[in-house]
């Protein structure tokens, strides 16, 4: 009987969860878009929030909702967006976000610092430019049958996962801590049609967007230069009026530094790739020789050469070192880097890649 008299004052003393938030009431913020006002400078910001109506046990229908505000700071704009819809905004699981050009051009990874201070920050979001309408392609319900934030953060992790775009997140950029990571690129990503596309990268120097961006080929190149293993990337090309289509299966980079005395007089950054030959015009129809393999290997060497001399020169008229090689020429060559002054040497520099490739196979892949 006491034990039983126990139990029941036990039981009527416990409330349950009294301060628990309710499924429906979760605002979870998928993706973020960040443009800045030309005239008044101010921050406008773009949620698409991904929320569950009529919410109960094991599940509710998934809706998305766009909210948007301005303000003079991210967190104070944040703020302001939380406040015109009912709900608790939760931005931990953000998976993307999305600059305007405009918003490149001043020093994003500075306002996106604030991040780093609170410990429920997106930081693994993946950080993208759009060369478009910000509010108008977030207002979008659906792009190829799926919704905005899911086609968008599809798109650019699958794009990074074979390589063909950086693949790093925001973390990398705003707790680096080390000012050569204030040269880097972005993915762009650019209207097509009723969807969108990604179409190369976007250079930044010193932290700001520089206004020029790489083709789609010049960003891979671009990516092998600076050391990527390039698994999967696709690759289409073409050299001597013959298409070529490979994937690369490895990739190896070095740096070469050349100097005399102390004195840098160039570098040269050989890459060599492994590649799987999907496509080589008529010559594809059928088993080739082995001289017709070599040729064919050297004459698609020759044409990446070619084309990652032009990504260079577009990185070096911005003062863009993508490439990290001042990193290198700091870490590895000391005697070489303490007289030069990088930024203004850099632009001035001989930098020469030289691609090699082996085909590890020949004739159409058939499945």
């Amino acid at each position: 009987m006491k034990k039983l008299l126990i139990i029941v004052v036990v039981l009527s003393l416990l409330t349950g969860c009294w301060d628990k938030t309710s499924l429906d009431q979760l605002l979870m913020v998928d993706v973020i878009g960040l443009d800045k006002d030309k005239d008044s400078k101010q921050l406008k910001e773009s949620l698409l929030v991904s929320r569950l109506l009529d919410a109960h046990q094991g599940g509710g229908k998934p809706s998305t909702v766009l909210i948007s505000a301005s303000g003079n700071s991210l967190y104070e704009t944040y703020l302001r967006g939380s406040l015109s819809i009912p709900g608790i905004l939760v931005a931990v699981q953000c998976r993307l976000y999305l600059l305007s050009k405009e918003m490149a051009k001043n020093k994003p990874m500075e306002a996106l610092s604030v991040l780093g201070r609170f410990p429920e920050s997106p930081l693994i979001a993946h950080i993208v430019v759009y060369d478009g309408d910000l509010p108008k392609l977030l207002a979008k319900k659906k792009i190829k049958e799926e919704t905005v934030n899911n086609f968008l953060v599809d798109l650019v992790v699958g794009e990074g996962k074979i390589n063909n775009i950086p693949d790093d997140t925001l973390i990398r950029y705003i707790l680096g801590g080390d000012a050569f990571l204030n040269d880097f690129m972005l993915p762009l990503l650019a209207p097509k049609g009723d969807g969108v596309e990604v179409v190369g990268g976007s250079l930044f120097s010193d932290g700001n967007y520089t206004g020029q961006d790489l083709s789609m080929m010049g960003t891979k190149l671009a990516l092998l230069m600076k050391g990527s293993k390039g698994a999967g990337q696709q690759v289409y090309g073409q050299q001597h009026q013959t298409e070529y289509t490979f994937i690369v299966q490895k990739a190896k980079r070095k740096v070469l530094m050349h100097s005399k005395g102390n004195q840098l007089q160039g570098i040269t950054i050989p890459v060599h790739l492994d590649v799987k030959l999907m496509e080589s015009g008529p010559k594809s129809a059928r088993p080739m020789s082995s001289s017709e393999v070599n040729k064919l290997e050297q004459e698609i060497a020759a044409d990446l050469t070619s084309q990652a001399r032009k990504a260079i020169v577009d990185m070096q008229k911005v003062n863009c070192d993508y490439m990290q090689l001042g990193q290198e020429l700091h870490a590895y060559h000391p005697k070489l880097w303490k007289p030069m002054n990088w930024r203004k040497d850099y632009p001035r520099m001989t930098i020469q890649p030289k691609f090699s490739v082996r085909v590890l196979n020949t004739g159409v892949i058939v499945p």
